[in-house]
């Protein structure tokens, strides 16, 4: 039981000493910028060695992966608050990706060097791996949300989506999901955006989900006709072709 004790407050001053790195390295990250802060300045802020920080994080681009990482986290959250208030699914998708575009707007660079990170980073890096997850969930998200967009759209058209037919169209929705995250990308790797530039690319990218989601739709259509008749409904895991209707 002591044992257990003493691993437990360990464990808590470890994360307690993992937050306050996390706050020191972005405050100083957003006051003068990844390139001119250092390691040094992150360790004197937090009052710990050089060689604590370090056990932490091995490099600087590992401390931007960290403050990134859960500043990502935070406008996921926000981003799935955005997306939820909107019935509509081009105009929810967007208002998903416009609210991680307005969490980097402030730090273009830093948000820019987060992204490149993330792609060239150390395979074996585990701040990059906690970032790909996140990526990940993003994409999922947003597959999920134009899944039932086509179930929604079926649904209109007096129809049923079967299982075999969303076991095929689940790997294209992920791929337009992956799409839309593409786009945001673009937007997000450029370290020298305006302020003012926000509105052009919060139009190029309702252009980008609108081209998207129309595609997926017709996609569905075609996927959803090459089906066969007799596949399993959903709702009732009974062939379609040997359902009785109710009297």
């Amino acid at each position: 039981m002591t044992v257990t004790k003493s691993e437990g407050r360990v464990a808590r001053r470890k994360r307690e000493t993992l937050g306050r790195i996390i706050h020191a390295a972005a405050e100083l990250f957003d006051a003068q910028g990844f390139d001119a802060t250092t390691t040094q300045q992150i360790s004197e802020r937090v009052d710990i060695a050089a060689g604590t920080l370090f056990r932490y994080a091995a490099t600087k681009p590992e401390l931007l992966l960290l403050v990134y990482n859960e500043r990502l986290r935070e406008a996921l959250a926000a981003a799935e608050r955005a997306m939820d208030s909107e019935a509509e699914t081009t105009e929810a998708l967007l208002a998903y990706a416009v609210c991680i575009l307005r969490a980097a707007a402030d730090q273009p660079r830093n948000t820019a060097l987060f992204q490149r990170e993330l792609i060239f980073a150390d395979a074996d890096e585990p701040y990059r791996a906690e970032g790909l997850a996140l990526v990940e969930e993003m994409e999922h998200r947003l597959c999920d949300r134009l899944m039932a967009d086509l179930d929604d759209q079926t649904r209109a058209g007096d129809a049923e989506l079967s299982a075999t037919a969303s076991a095929r169209l689940q790997p294209v929705a992920l791929q337009a999901a992956r799409s839309i995250f593409a786009d945001l990308h673009v937007l997000l790797i450029q370290p020298h955006r305006a302020s003012d530039a926000l509105n052009n690319d919060f139009a190029d990218l309702r252009l980008q989900v609108a081209m998207i989601v129309d595609g997926l739709r017709v996609r569905a259509v075609e996927i959803c006709a090459s089906t066969p008749a007799g596949t399993i409904d959903v709702k009732t895991d009974i062939p379609k072709k040997n359902r009785k209707e109710p009297s």
